[in-house]
């Protein structure tokens, strides 16, 4: 993980450094909503399972809604209407919550929980439009993804899930971080900046300190899907 934070880390202080070279002529400040979909896929081994049911691949699905903050500062590369942007977000969960896609009911095994997340990363934007009143620019964001989902345990269903060996009623907690990348089209009016975006994961990684049977799982490989929606004013 020290990688990837020294990563978020160093795109944060890009994203710094260029809001104070460039203080106007393009930046822009706002607020944005996205709906996640996180997929976790975990292995452990239980050796005082009966044979033949000692090997478990958990898959957890998490939904999850958050509100983010951004900001975005012209980058070092503008040739014609290809331009580049320098953007960090930080996010908050306001709902969700938690299903297994491993059991044969796919129950509900937590209810809700806190989101905690960031994201920083480069917009590489195409001007297809250019009238006085409007601007269409499609682009790209590759960035660097993290975020931290709490599942709080809570109506855990009661066919399977809440068995005492996978531990679900106690609350835990699992991050994904990792590459990520944006699909999006800035709508660009005379003082207001909407952008539709859909992102995924492209690679990465998963942790948690959830521990089925008292054994700490190892990660099979995190995904996403997300669609956000971001108003910003320009400064």
């Amino acid at each position: 993980m020290k990688p990837y934070t020294a990563l978020l880390c160093g795109l944060f202080v890009a994203v710094s450094v260029a809001q104070a070279q460039f203080s106007s002529g393009g930046s822009h400040i706002g607020l944005g909503l996205g709906s996640y979909s996180y997929t976790t896929s975990w292995y452990y081994y239980n050796s005082s399972a009966p044979a033949g049911s000692r090997e478990h691949y958990p898959a957890h699905i998490l939904n999850r809604t958050t509100l983010f903050g951004y900001y975005e500062s012209p980058g070092l590369l503008a040739l014609g209407p290809l331009k580049t942007s320098l953007r960090g977000e930080l996010h908050i969960g306001i709902s969700g919550g938690t299903k297994e896609d491993w059991l044969p009911l796919g129950e509900t095994i937590s209810s809700g929980g806190s989101t905690f997340g960031a994201l920083a990363g480069v917009k590489v934007a195409y001007r297809l439009v250019s009238l006085p009143a409007v601007s269409i620019s499609p682009y790209v964001l590759p960035a660097f993804h993290f975020t931290l989902l709490n599942s709080n345990g809570k109506d855990v269903g009661t066919q399977f899930a809440n068995r005492a060996e996978y531990q679900y009623a106690d609350g835990w907690q699992e991050t994904v971080y990792g590459a990520s990348l944006g699909i999006g089209v800035n709508v660009e009016l005379s003082s207001i900046v909407i952008a539709p975006e859909y992102r995924f994961l492209l690679g990465g990684a998963a942790g948690t300190d959830w521990t089925p049977a008292g054994r700490e799982p190892s990660d099979e490989g995190p995904s996403f899907g997300a669609l956000v929606v971001s108003v910003g004013l320009k400064l």
